[in-house]
């Protein structure tokens, strides 16, 4: 009976950290996962502007820091990237 009770503990003290574990990092992870699918967006917007763009003269180059600045900012982002480049003539 005793070695059932310890188990009935031990499974109780992992549960217990696993919950707490789970609620500390659900923040951080859900944050880290929005800025990883909005940048993918933002990489992919960019794709758009550069194949439709092209014949109005829009290039933007397709990095991680620009797909980082396009999936945090979104649209106006995007739209920064482009009047930046056209002012500094990239």
């Amino acid at each position: 009976m005793q070695y059932e009770l310890e188990n009935v503990w031990i499974y109780a003290a992992g549960f217990i950290f696993a919950v707490a574990f789970v609620r500390v990092l659900k923040k951080p992870l859900f944050f880290l996962l929005r800025i990883a699918l909005n940048s993918l967006f933002g990489g992919l917007l960019m794709i758009l502007v550069n194949t439709y763009g092209g014949s109005l003269g829009w290039h933007v180059a397709v990095n991680p820091v620009t797909a980082l600045i396009s999936g945090i900012l979104g649209l106006p982002g995007v739209i920064m990237l482009i009047i930046l480049t056209r002012l500094c003539g990239l």
